[in-house]
């Protein structure tokens, strides 16, 4: 497993397009648990995917991170505006984490 820059920077993607990576992976996996997954189309939004099942609804915010070698998931913690799911995908393996924001310490802007 490399702790390094990870897969997708290895790739030569673009910042943006590693982002873009990581929502589509997390949206993908919502769809595959029956979620309804709806994408934000302006970066300034305050979050990147809203994602409905029945009486749930997320907010959600997209991180991409990965595990250091004591296994400690490591993202951006700072988000914004009504958010109250974080998926993190790890840049070296592609799994999702999610997290709810009582689960990490997070930067609320």
């Amino acid at each position: 497993m490399s702790y390094g820059r990870g897969v997708m920077k290895m790739m030569n993607l673009p910042t943006g397009s590693v982002g873009a990576v990581s929502e589509m992976l997390a949206a993908a996996g919502l769809l595959k648990n029956g979620y309804s997954v709806f994408r934000a189309i302006s970066q300034a939004c305050y979050c990147d995917l809203i994602a409905i099942k029945g009486n749930e609804e997320w907010h959600i915010e997209v991180r991409t991170g990965y595990r250091s070698l004591n296994g400690t998931l490591n993202f951006p913690k700072h988000i914004r505006g009504k958010v109250n799911l974080l998926c993190i995908c790890d840049r070296n393996t592609f799994e999702i984490h999610y997290l709810t924001l009582d689960m990490v310490p997070v930067e609320l802007h």
